[in-house]
């Protein structure tokens, strides 16, 4: 029975990609999964791209192969306009306008 491939820490990367006009870029490489995902989602806070990830890359000895896995695809989260509330506010406050004036209308005036 085979052993399960074994990993060491020194052999993963983890690569900080974001994509902006010009395409999918590369914007470094670590050794350390915690400050790839610091920094991915400091990217992602500045808003300056439609998207980062963070890709980790090992090799597989036992196969011979280069494994890639996405460990993060993140979008930025869309600004929050507040104009809809201000309206919803003003129109509650005209509907509230209105009741009053018609109310004094109706009540105060022969």
């Amino acid at each position: 029975m085979a052993k399960p491939s074994t990993v060491q820490r020194e052999q993963i990367v983890y690569s900080v990609l974001t994509l902006g006009a010009d395409g999918w870029q590369e914007q470094g490489k670590l050794a350390d999964m915690h400050a790839a995902l610091r920094t991915a989602k400091q990217l992602s806070d500045s808003r300056k791209f439609r998207n980062v990830k963070v890709d980790k890359h090992f090799v597989d000895a036992e196969n011979d192969r280069l494994v890639s896995t996405t460990i993060l695809d993140q979008k930025p989260k869309p600004k929050r306009s507040y104009a809809v509330y201000w309206l919803l506010l003003l129109a509650v406050f005209g509907g509230l306008l209105s009741f009053a004036v018609t109310y004094f209308a109706l009540n105060t005036l022969p």
